[in-house]
């Protein structure tokens, strides 16, 4: 009877534990023994104990992340600062979990440089006419998983 008892404790402690359940829009990325093994999506999964690991819960619904003012300079030499908000989407969990160290830093850079590099393409008046036609652009070179808007233009006088 105290076999059984101890038998039935360790079950509840070791089997209970790793049954997990990921729920919608949540993909888990699993490591065994340190290295990846496998992304769970949504649904009903089983960690083998002491070996398996839950290395990362990611969120694979659409994120809107406000930056700060960034400032840009047009062909013609006018310098002004663009207030953005970039919607971006993950869609691989593991090269979100192991790709960069910090990704929404990096996510952050890349639409700064991305934002500098086509202002800087334009002066300040073709500028204006052509906002609507780059936010296209830059849909389509991100496969709309991630859109720039941008919130607010200030332009610097010296």
């Amino acid at each position: 009877m105290n076999v059984l008892i101890v038998l039935l404790i360790l079950v509840v402690v070791l089997v209970i534990p790793n049954v997990k359940v990921v729920p919608q829009a949540k993909n888990y990325v699993i490591e065994r023994l340190g290295s990846y093994y496998d992304t769970w999506k949504n649904g009903l999964h089983f960690k083998i104990p002491f070996v398996d690991r839950v290395a990362n819960i990611v969120s694979m619904k659409e994120i809107v992340k406000d930056f700060a003012p960034q400032p840009v300079i047009t062909k013609d030499n006018v310098t002004m600062q663009i207030d953005t908000v970039v919607y971006f989407q993950i869609t691989d969990p593991k090269l979100y979990t192991y790709g960069v160290e910090n990704p929404i830093s990096a996510i952050e850079n890349l639409t700064a440089t991305t934002l500098r590099n086509i202002i800087g393409e334009l002066k300040l008046i073709v500028w204006k006419l052509k906002i609507y036609y780059r936010q296209e652009t830059f849909k389509k070179r991100w496969k709309n998983k991630c859109v720039l808007n941008v919130k607010d233009v200030k332009q610097s006088y010296k």
